[in-house]
């Protein structure tokens, strides 16, 4: 077992790894001559959005007189439009679309159906 001492005055000893590289924010190059990245926003289907919220709150209030009808007709308006630009745009809020049609359909029939009770209701008792 002959082992060498290490020699004395070899060179240097070797330079440290470099160190982890920053946390990446969007916009800013990590190194020069590289591309920045940008965020961007996803794109949403507003009107889809507003059918789905108005056509829940008809269902709500469907039990009063007109206001279920007025806010399941504009549910139901706002929904088509909604689905149209849902197709159009790759699938963005489709289903509030579809909850906008559904719910203001439900909310305008139930207000009907209402309406037409009342009616019958006050016309038998007239008689």
């Amino acid at each position: 077992m002959n082992q060498q001492p290490p020699s004395v005055g070899a060179g240097p000893p070797p330079p440290p790894p470099p160190p982890p590289p920053h946390p990446q924010f969007y916009g800013q190059a990590p190194y020069p001559g590289q591309p920045m990245l940008y965020a961007t926003a996803p794109s949403t289907n507003g009107v889809g959005v507003a059918g789905g919220v108005v056509g829940i709150v008809a269902v709500v209030l469907f039990w009063f007189p007109f206001i279920g009808a007025i806010l399941g007709i504009i549910a139901v308006s706002l929904g088509g439009v909604g689905l149209q630009r849902a197709k159009q745009m790759g699938g963005s809020s489709k289903g509030m679309s579809v909850t906008g049609i559904v719910c203001g359909s439900v909310a305008l029939v139930l207000n009907i159906l209402i309406f037409v009770s009342i009616i019958v209701g006050h016309s038998h008792l007239a008689a």
